[in-house]
């Protein structure tokens, strides 16, 4: 059990880092706000561009990629830590019957 509350706490100040990080990272998108923070870069619709070889720079697309690796790394920490909340729950409702 005490391992578990130990992961929990790891795994919510990670979480509370990875949120702090997505939320300062801009990509040039002017749908990006502080309330959708946890959308993928592909999420939003790209507006037309008037020649199909107007390409985004390199940074753009190493900032979105790596914007893309954090928010994958929230959604996993997220369940892990679902996983884990429950697991604790379990543990402490296996001490409450014995």
């Amino acid at each position: 059990m005490i391992k578990t509350i130990f992961i929990i706490i790891v795994l919510y100040y990670l979480i509370k880092y990875i949120v702090s990080h997505l939320k300062i990272i801009k990509t040039g998108n002017k749908e990006e706000n502080l309330k959708n923070f946890w959308m993928f870069t592909y999420d939003f619709k790209d507006k037309k561009k008037v020649s199909i070889f107007d390409r985004d720079s390199q940074e753009i697309l190493e900032m979105r990629s790596k914007k893309n690796k954090l928010i994958l790394l929230l959604y996993i920490s997220v369940i892990a830590a679902f996983f884990f909340v429950n697991s604790l729950l379990a543990q402490i409702l296996l001490l409450i019957l014995d």
